[in-house]
């Protein structure tokens, strides 16, 4: 039976490696990203479950509902998920 989970802030470091250690050939992942799409396609490769890949910005709750019906629209509920967003550094000098 597939396992599903659903991964906020999949393309960081360390979401790129808790999905490496979620796959399996069973596995059902949807990986979301704020701009990093790219980064999940070359994941994808290397990958023996499926991943799918949904960008949003939660700076509006609109966002935020658009991921929600995009996850859904992939599995119903997904059985776990996993939260690792954080709002991009502010770099100082």
């Amino acid at each position: 039976m597939a396992r599903s989970t659903l991964v906020l802030g999949a393309s960081s470091e360390i979401g790129q490696e808790i999905v490496r250690t979620i796959d399996s050939e069973e596995a059902v992942i949807i990986a979301h990203c704020r701009r990093g799409r790219q980064v999940l396609e070359v994941l994808a490769t290397e990958l023996r479950g499926e991943l799918h890949t949904v960008e949003a910005d939660f700076e509006t709750a609109d966002a935020a509902r658009n991921l929600i019906g995009a996850a859904s629209a992939i599995i119903d509920v997904p059985d776990g998920i996993v939260v690792l967003p954080s709002p991009p550094p502010d770099l100082l000098r």
